[in-house]
């Protein structure tokens, strides 16, 4: 009985010492298994915010727990299944869900777009997503106030209130004399980008109608605002001689007339009175010498003095001149009348007439053929002298500088008349020497000045 027990505790004490040896050892017999690396899961969401040159990516990934995502981003291309070695943003770290902004795309253009993730096991891509950028247009924009006109500036603003899908490189104001000018005539640039903004115009002309219209540049194109017109204030004059004042208006490039009819008076006769050599003044239903009574005629106040030839060629006050024959067509040609036209005698033109005299029927009879005064001259029928007086709201005629025939008795003039928009130029002609002479205008006759800025 005794050697039974001794047994069974040796074999006791034997399992015993199999078991520990296998709770302190068992990872030398019986290892764990390695987790296997893998590349992150990723998926490519959805993309927003398209533009014609950028679009917002959103991305997601996941990854084993014990080697987690090192590298997040997105890539693209125009080709499908874009990679890494393609355009591509990215940063370091871990998030489950993120989002890339892509810029510098081209517009209207497809992109194939994946989200990416990289580990220690490599880079997983999601599946592509495709989007197409908008296209280009031109700007939108409008043109706001004019203000602050002066003689020889204005402010003009303008409002871009869409850049089109591009950046607005060039924004600002173009004007010109016409309608809808365009940046191949005068412009102020004012910045960049949209909104509001102002721009002063300079050197412009005194008495002057301009057009103006706000533009904007992007890559597609230059964008104008609606035209808008506004005149620059006109200068004055006055002649120190007697006072008056006149006022002053720009016609053409180059020239600056008087917009009244002069009113010098040294001295004045009655109609009848007349002579090629001597200086004679008239106004117009005066009939005496009185010059403070002349004066104080409404004739004199609307119309000013009739001059005849002689008297004409002195009768503007220093920096000014009767002008010549030459300068009337340089003025008529501005008007838009031909060349050919305006070397013409008699009556010529369309409507150049009509853009010179004043509108309406108050000092002009109806119909006052043609009258729109766009050049701002202002032109009155304040009739003439032939020995009576004669055609008061009828017509108007003015004097020029230059003797139109080889009898040296005539000279060129203008004359405008209630039913005809055009402009004459002298009123006959003879033939001398198998040439057409013009008549012209008498030089003892007495007719309107209109002097011009020397």
């Amino acid at each position: 009985m005794m050697k039974k027990n001794i047994l069974l505790l040796a074999m006791g004490l034997l399992l015993l010492s199999c078991d520990s040896n296998d709770i302190t050892g068992g990872s030398d017999i019986y290892p764990e298994p390695e987790t296997e690396k893998t590349k992150p899961y990723v998926t490519t969401l959805y993309v927003t915010t398209i533009t014609s040159t950028s679009a917002l990516c959103w991305g997601e990934a996941s990854s084993n727990e014990s080697d987690r995502t090192t590298t997040i981003g997105v890539c693209w291309n125009t080709s499908e299944n874009p990679t890494t070695s393609n355009s591509k943003l990215s940063w370091k770290g871990y998030n489950n869900r993120f989002s890339f902004e892509l810029s510098g795309l081209q517009p209207n253009t497809m992109y194939y777009v994946r989200a990416y993730a990289t580990n220690s096991a490599g880079t997983g891509y999601g599946k592509n997503v495709t989007f197409k950028t908008l296209d280009v247009s031109t700007p939108s924009v409008s043109t706001d106030d004019i203000i602050d006109i002066t003689s020889t500036t204005a402010t003009v603003s303008g409002t871009i209130t869409e850049d089109g899908g591009a950046s607005i490189t060039e924004r600002g104001i173009c004007w010109s004399y016409s309608l809808e000018p365009t940046i191949l005539d005068s412009k102020v640039t004012s910045g960049s980008g949209t909104g509001s903004f102002t721009a002063t115009l300079t050197g412009l002309h005194p008495g002057t109608e301009y057009h103006a219209r706000a533009y904007a540049t992007n890559s597609k194109g230059t964008a104008y605002g609606n035209d808008r017109s506004f005149s620059t204030e006109r200068e004055t004059f006055t002649d120190q001689r007697d006072g008056n004042v006149y006022t002053l208006q720009q016609i053409g490039s180059n020239q600056v007339w008087m917009v009244e009819n002069l009113a010098y008076l040294p001295s004045v006769v009655g109609p009848a009175t007349q002579s090629e050599k001597t200086a004679y003044y008239y106004v117009y239903n005066y009939h005496g010498t009185d010059v403070a009574k002349a004066k104080a005629t409404d004739y004199y106040k609307t119309y000013g003095v009739l001059y005849n030839w002689t008297a004409a060629m002195t009768a503007c006050p220093n920096g000014f001149h009767l002008p010549s024959d030459e300068e009337w067509k340089q003025m008529e040609m501005h008007l838009d009348m031909s060349q050919s036209e305006a070397n013409k005698g008699g009556l010529r033109g369309t409507n150049q007439g009509g853009k010179l005299k004043e509108t309406g029927t108050y000092h002009w009879k109806n119909p006052n053929e043609g009258a729109t005064n766009s050049s701002g001259f202002t032109a009155l029928p304040g009739g003439y002298n032939l020995g009576s007086f004669y055609g008061i709201g009828d017509w108007g005629v003015w004097w020029s500088s230059t003797v139109s025939n080889v009898f040296n008795d005539c000279a060129w003039g203008r004359s405008l008349y209630y039913n005809y928009g055009g402009i004459c130029r002298g009123t006959s002609y003879v033939i001398y020497q198998g040439k057409d002479l013009y008549f012209g205008y008498n030089k003892e006759y007495g007719y309107s000045v209109r002097c011009v800025r020397d």
